[in-house]
């Protein structure tokens, strides 16, 4: 499973975006899907089957980059220290802008490692805001 990315907005709360257009897509081992935690299955006494919804589906992303230049490792940066972690949600479109997700990061620590000479990569991963 690939996910093209031609460019990424970030859109932060108070309307500002970071525009991200990374010079390489990310790599082949990009995941994405929907996390269904929120529904939880019973079983009761009797033996019939019943599901609670606390919370629906939600998107997720795990994403990364291997070789970004200079340029594209502060861009990383910016986002990485915008969201604070898991503290501050920002939209993010993977189209370029046609369709955006309220997102979260899911990761508590960030590491962005040189790879090469001037060369850095880096992981991204994070989840739909409900």
């Amino acid at each position: 499973m690939s996910v093209s990315i031609s460019s990424t907005i970030f859109y932060q709360q108070d309307g500002s975006s970071v525009l991200w257009t990374p010079t390489h897509q990310p790599d082949m081992s990009a995941t994405y899907g929907t996390d269904y935690s929120g529904i939880s299955a019973n079983q009761a006494y009797g033996g019939e089957m019943y599901t609670i919804e606390r919370f629906g589906k939600r998107r997720f992303w795990n994403l990364s980059w291997t070789f970004l230049n200079e340029s594209e490792r502060n861009y990383a940066e910016a986002v990485i220290d915008y969201a604070d972690g898991r503290l501050n949600w920002f939209q993010w479109t993977p189209d370029g802008g046609s369709t955006k997700y309220s997102v979260f990061m899911t990761q508590d620590t960030f590491d962005l490692t040189e790879v090469a000479y001037h060369a850095f990569s880096v992981s991204l991963s994070f989840m739909e805001k409900l």
